[in-house]
């Protein structure tokens, strides 16, 4: 389902729960009837006390719980990527390359480098495109110009290694909060 869909059913449904939601308040304060001989639903009535009612109501409850969980699996953000067809393949995408395994490498590459404490590669999807993502935590006494050409060269490693694949790249950067007890900040006191 394309961003649009969600957004409307997201919409009609949150909309739904506020009618609900008010309409049991009002009852509940007096504001609607609350004579079931002003609320002409027999056949309604009728229903509810047969046998089958509670199971039907049970299982349209697991099916609806079970389509509401989907929905949301289906929504996670940033979700793995698994093997990818290489460019050279056939149209049965026999050969295939692990994405994640391309970003892993290559931050175990970059965690290697003076100045990064340590570093960790995934392949995620984002709107529809897959991206080679790497984490990287810095030394917060690093010096930034050589970090930015260990991450420039990390990047142009990702980029050779998949070369023809319709992918994206991106080198996050983090730095090492530094605790209390550090010396940086025990004569700070």
């Amino acid at each position: 389902m394309n961003r649009v869909v969600d957004r409307c059913v997201a919409a009609l449904l949150g909309l739904l729960l506020i009618a609900v939601g008010l309409g049991a308040f009002a009852w509940q304060r007096g504001y609607l009837p609350d004579d079931r001989e002003r609320i002409a639903a027999p056949a309604l009535l009728d229903a509810s006390e047969s046998s089958w009612w509670l199971w039907a109501v049970g299982a349209a409850g697991v099916v609806l719980v079970l389509v509401g969980l989907r929905w949301l699996l289906g929504h996670l953000p940033g979700r793995s990527v698994g093997a990818q067809p290489l460019p050279s393949s056939n149209p049965t995408g026999a050969l295939k390359v692990d994405a994640s395994a391309i970003a892993s490498v290559a931050a175990s590459d970059l965690a290697g480098r003076p100045n990064i404490v340590s570093a960790k590669g995934r392949a995620v999807r984002e709107r529809g495109t897959v991206i080679l993502e790497i984490a990287a935590v810095i030394d917060p006494a690093a010096d930034l110009n050589s970090v930015a050409d260990d991450a420039v060269a990390t990047r142009r490693q990702l980029d050779r290694a998949a070369a023809g694949m319709t992918v994206a790249s991106r080198i996050l950067l983090h730095t090492v909060r530094q605790s209390q007890n550090s010396p940086a900040t025990a004569g700070d006191h």
